[in-house]
């Protein structure tokens, strides 16, 4: 059975011609060149349909207008450099024509000088050779245009160098002039305004006595006992002088100690009853005697000595003055001021205490 099936199969075989190669690439390139055309004619339906994309159209006239742009960026550019040329061009005339200018404007002084020169040349004598050109450097023509000229200068010495210092008031700056008039009247006039004088013409027997601010506050009550009582003619008088000084120190210590307010108190109305009815044995120095300063002040101490100075410029050696400060004791007997504490002044002269 099997060979049967093969012998007829192989029958058949021989029955059938062979296909020819040709005919089976025509059938693949039928089937390709279908396709192939398929693809053209669907890039063709899309090509048209772009064409009436309306995104497609506004993105080619977007395209020319960006070009447009561009080219008037590029004139407007173009523009610009050429005015800048022109304006180059302009100024390098007008620099042109100002050089110009001035060269016509040196041009008659260059003639004057040569003309100068030809003068003095003529003017001499003919016997003189005339300079030649390596000796022309050297011709001096200051010396051409000055007929006579001037002997020269000696050179000056060091010392003639040196210049006096200016003036102090040139190198002094410049002050107040209100402080500049105090301070004149403190240096220029030494006279003291207080009259001390006519105190002391009141008696024959006297002595001006200076008391320190801690004198009155401790002190106060026989302060009152020696001026209530008279005083003996071998004795001298004492005239009291109150410092400026004093009494500003007096209100200060009211203000900051209350404590001592009501010894103040009883001092400043013992002190205001004399001066109001002009007892000649006390006086007050003038405030402006407190600018009159007869030495450098440091302290208020030296404000006191200051006014005993003041008292002994007018009066002499009869000034005593009175304090429980040491050190205020020691700069009176530096000064030639007599010094006491209380308790000396009143064993020295005999006032009871």
């Amino acid at each position: 059975m099997d060979s049967k099936n093969k012998s007829a199969a192989e029958i058949r075989e021989k029955q059938t011609p062979p296909r020819p190669a040709s005919d089976t690439r025509k059938k693949s390139h039928g089937v390709s060149s279908k396709f192939l055309t398929a693809r053209e004619g669907h890039q063709h339906a899309q090509h048209a349909s772009s064409k009436n994309d309306p995104l497609r159209v506004l993105s080619q006239k977007s395209k020319g207008s960006t070009k447009g742009a561009d080219r008037f960026k590029r004139q407007g550019a173009q523009d610009r450099l050429n005015k800048l040329r022109d304006q180059l061009q302009q100024e390098l005339i007008e620099r042109n024509h100002s050089r110009a200018s001035i060269d016509a404007i040196t041009k008659p002084k260059t003639t004057v000088i040569d003309h100068a020169i030809a003068t003095e040349s003529s003017s001499l004598p003919e016997s003189s050779a005339a300079p030649c050109m390596e000796d022309i450097d050297m011709v001096d023509i200051d010396a051409l245009l000055t007929p006579n000229p001037l002997p020269a200068a000696p050179l000056p010495m060091e010392c003639d160098t040196l210049t006096d210092p200016a003036p102090a008031e040139a190198c002094s700056p410049k002050r107040n002039p209100d402080k500049q008039d105090q301070e004149s009247h403190t240096q220029k006039s030494t006279k003291v305004a207080t009259n001390y004088l006519e105190n002391a013409a009141s008696f024959e027997n006297h002595m001006f006595l200076v008391l320190d601010s801690c004198v009155y506050m401790n002190e106060i009550v026989s302060i009152m006992d020696i001026f209530r009582n008279e005083v003996p003619i071998n004795k001298p008088q004492p005239i009291l002088v109150v410092p400026y000084k004093v009494l500003q120190e007096l209100e200060l210590v009211k203000a900051k100690k209350h404590d001592l307010s009501p010894t103040i108190t009883k001092v400043t109305k013992f002190l205001h009853s004399m001066l109001k009815v002009r007892d000649k044995r006390i006086k007050g120095q003038r405030p402006i005697d407190t600018h009159l300063e007869l030495f450098e002040m440091s302290s208020p101490d030296d404000s006191i000595l200051n006014c005993a100075l003041q008292v002994k410029q007018v009066v002499g050696n009869k000034v005593v003055l009175v304090s429980e400060d040491r050190n205020l004791l020691t700069k009176a007997l530096v000064a030639d001021v007599k010094a006491y504490s209380w308790k000396e002044f009143c064993d020295r002269y005999d006032f009871d205490t």
